[in-house]
């Protein structure tokens, strides 16, 4: 792919999405890129493209609203198939379709829920389907839940991807946020679906709903437990930001246990002073004195400073794996100071803990220095 999301749109692109569209619809490519390049497009962010685009071809394409709907049908019919071979990360840049239907389909109700179920197919239209759920609820999440039916995978993974309360990218939808009940029979419909891409977007889903409604994704994952394998992956997906709580519920959901023979030892700190070029090193032991083996999840948590000398903290993966009787394993870490976007860090004493099946095993401090 592009060093940067925004530059799938390049020369090449446009050349092969053109030469496709020119055998659905005689479009001016010489007009059309002239709108493309002329408005500050180097300027312009991923998302801004995206709607560019869109507005663009709205204005190249002088048709009625159901006729230019019915030309990205064919066109997106067509693509699903001749874009595998070209450029598999173009289907990205194809998300100005979905787009189209956001910003001028919205009065158009029937035409754009058909439009959004075939071109789906092609190219992801979980963003698009927002709008009309916030405006038409009952009936947008009532084809939600036709479409859970579907016979193709993209159509079932949208009518999940599409109502999560919390999709990345997407605007928060602060109704399934606040009760995320009617998304709850899609998500029954979808709990053993073969299509490994619409199981991620049911544990996705769940993971969403967890953050806010914590109770109803606990008491909907044990109605589901044990009934299927595919059921079981999605539910310890789906739970991830509850395991990572230490959430008691989840853990045990997961077959993940408290244990007072699993225990912390040799715990070190190797660099008690860490700096942005200077990562933070430790170490430590696991061990299971039991007799028998024992499944072992291992997190660490992290206490930052933050500016105002208050603390805040964050867990992060090691490995979940069945400790044979009497094994031990030692687990080695780095983690990195460096700055980044999504989180500043401010020097002072910072804290690594060790989490074994959710519980706190053991600490040490060590400095962040700038």
């Amino acid at each position: 792919m592009s060093a940067r999301l925004k530059d799938i749109f390049s020369e090449e692109f446009f050349a092969f999405f053109l030469r496709e569209f020119s055998l659905i619809y005689s479009l001016d490519t010489q007009i059309f890129l002239g709108y493309v390049y002329g408005d500050s497009w180097g300027e312009k962010s991923l998302t801004q493209r995206i709607e560019h685009i869109a507005r663009s071809l709205h204005t190249c394409i002088p048709l009625s609203y159901t006729e230019q709907i019915e030309i990205f049908k064919k066109f997106c019919a067509r693509t699903e198939q001749t874009v595998q071979t070209v450029q598999t990360d173009w289907k990205l840049g194809y998300m100005f379709i979905p787009k189209f239907i956001e910003l001028f389909g919205q009065d158009e109700y029937e035409t754009s829920m058909e439009a959004i179920e075939d071109i789906t197919k092609c190219t992801s239209c979980e963003f698009v389907i927002r709008p009309f759920i916030s405006a038409r609820p009952q009936k947008t999440m009532a084809q939600m839940y036709v479409w859970s039916q579907h016979n193709h995978p993209n159509v079932r993974r949208l009518a999940s991807e599409g109502c999560r309360p919390r999709l990345p990218w997407g605007k928060q939808i602060s109704q399934f946020i606040a009760s995320p009940h009617p998304i709850i029979p899609i998500l029954e419909n979808l709990k053993t679906d073969s299509s490994v891409f619409v199981q991620k977007s049911v544990a996705n889903n769940l993971n969403d709903i967890s953050k806010d409604n914590p109770e109803l994704v606990l008491s909907l994952c044990e109605t589901w437990k044990h009934t299927h394998p595919i059921t079981t992956k999605i539910i310890k997906h789906g739970l991830r930001t509850l395991l990572k709580q230490g959430n008691t519920r989840a853990l045990e959901l997961c077959n993940i246990v408290y244990s007072p023979h699993i225990s912390v030892t040799d715990f070190t700190v190797r660099t008690p002073k860490v700096t942005n070029n200077k990562p933070l090193q430790f170490s430590c032991c696991i061990h299971n004195s039991y007799t028998k083996p024992c499944l072992v999840r291992v997190e660490y948590r992290l206490h930052f400073v933050r500016k105002n000398n208050t603390y805040t903290h964050k867990n992060f993966f090691v490995h979940e794996q069945m400790y044979a009787a009497h094994e031990t394993k030692k687990i080695s870490k780095t983690h990195s100071f460096q700055t980044r976007t999504i989180r500043a860090y401010y020097p002072g004493k910072h804290v690594v803990e060790i989490i074994v099946n959710g519980r706190l095993c053991e600490e040490k401090g060590f400095v962040y220095t700038i």
